[in-house]
């Protein structure tokens, strides 16, 4: 159905490092799965997008939607904590 992208920041110790992030909402079965470099973290976050969306009048898509994060200088390396993703305008 949709795909979109857009870049955010984790920490690794005091260092920003650009993540880049793209979703992808398709048919099937509803959920929401992570690829690429999720930690524990980000599994967690699952709860807090979904009522970020719905306390901005936004409805929850009734979709399958996957969100693959990658390291935008280093594609092979691990993250330790992917803490806070800053959307780009």
């Amino acid at each position: 159905m949709a795909l979109a992208g857009t870049f955010g920041v984790t920490l690794a110790g005091v260092a920003g490092q650009l993540v880049e992030i793209e979703a992808d909402v398709s048919a099937g079965i509803p959920g929401l799965s992570f690829t690429g470099l999720p930690d524990k973290s980000v599994l967690e976050s699952r709860d807090r997008m979904r009522a970020a969306l719905v306390n901005s009048g936004i409805a929850w898509p009734n979709h399958k939607i996957t969100l693959a994060q990658s390291l935008r200088t280093c594609r092979t390396c691990s993250l330790p904590s992917m803490s806070r993703f800053l959307p780009t305008v």
